[in-house]
């Protein structure tokens, strides 16, 4: 990186407000003027599909300290007892990932006062259990029985991530799901999770909590073959196709640096949960500012995200049970970025 640019960012990160405090300055503030100077002179570094959700709960949630944690090895870390399924080793398995999961909790969830977790990924059986056996394992991919006992053994972990209390997590949904293949990511035991979903309208004309007595907007079909297991859809405000046009209030993402605040331009489950959980975090903070995030005050927020006031007329109602899943909080600034009075 040539030493004008890292200057130039290095005076970004010592704005002080008027009180001398350092403060965040928002990317949008920055796109017109200071992006194409910084652009012209560097070789822009490329943003990746799992970097957007990082970027966009970075940008969109200025007050919030932001933890960054690798997802742990569960199986690979013991791919003796992985590759070789008996049911001893499968019990010695999962007694390993409750260690795993009960370390996280301890030294990330606890220690690091964590309240919101966003998981833009999924444990499937056919992405992840049988991709890891034929990538380590030497026999034969077992049978359909036993990759679902390898995958079982992943519960403990989801357990932790999703029903610790006082932690609201949000996981981006699976496409074309299956109650065989995605067991542990459709399960309506985990409390404190939201599984997550995008659609892609312009003009959803949809109210603030998204009451709709109707058609239901448009989904894609990969989703809405999925929707009785999604508890939320998030409108991103664009069009995934050429010439990617959006509407007034799109989803927004920021380069590697944070220059610059441009729409989306394509449309991934993987960036609809920092969407859902940004507005739970605008929620808190307009609603219950003083209330301490507890197993009760989430699930308030997950009942002002998905209000049971909803009659689709072209879903079964086993696959809604009347609540508002489609959602467009973009649409009505629901995010902290606005409401701090950053973006207008």
């Amino acid at each position: 990186m040539p030493r004008i640019i890292k200057d130039t960012l290095n005076s970004i990160d010592n704005f002080t407000d008027p009180s001398g405090n350092h403060t965040f300055v928002p990317a949008a503030w920055l796109t017109d003027s200071l992006f194409p100077v910084v652009k012209s002179r560097y070789e822009y570094p490329f943003v990746g599909h799992g970097a957007t959700p990082f970027h966009y709960l970075l940008e969109h949630n200025p007050e919030s300290e932001l933890i960054v944690v690798p997802m742990p090895k569960l199986h690979e870390s013991r791919l003796d007892l992985f590759c070789n399924p008996t049911d001893n080793n499968i019990s010695s398995l999962t007694a390993h990932i409750e260690d795993i999961a009960e370390d996280f909790k301890q030294t990330v969830l606890l220690q690091e006062d964590v309240e919101y977790l966003n998981y833009s990924g999924g444990y499937e059986i056919e992405r992840v259990i049988a991709m890891t056996w034929k990538q380590y394992c030497l026999s034969p991919l077992p049978s359909e029985e036993t990759l679902a006992a390898l995958h079982n053994t992943v519960r403990p972990f989801y357990d932790v991530l999703f029903n610790t209390s006082g932690v609201m997590a949000f996981q981006a949904s699976g496409i074309n799901m299956t109650a065989y293949n995605n067991e542990l990511d459709i399960d309506k035991s985990y409390q404190n999770r939201l599984l997550v979903a995008p659609f892609t309208v312009l003009d959803t004309k949809l109210p603030a909590n998204g009451e709709i007595n109707g058609n239901a907007p448009e989904l894609d079909a990969s989703i809405y073959n999925s929707k009785q297991w999604i508890d939320v859809m998030v409108n991103l405000g664009i069009t995934p196709i050429r010439p990617f046009p959006f509407n007034e209030t799109p989803a927004m993402a920021t380069t590697s640096l944070g220059l610059s605040y441009t729409p989306f331009s394509d449309s991934s489950t993987s960036w609809s949960s920092p969407i859902a959980l940004s507005t739970a975090l605008y929620i808190k903070n307009v609603k219950y500012d003083e209330l301490h995030l507890d197993d009760i005050v989430i699930e308030q927020i997950k009942n002002d995200m998905t209000p049971q006031l909803c009659y689709y007329n072209n879903w079964e109602i086993i696959d809604y049970e009347g609540k508002c899943k489609m959602q467009d909080p973009l649409l009505h600034r629901h995010h902290n970025l606005f409401e701090l009075g950053y973006v207008d």
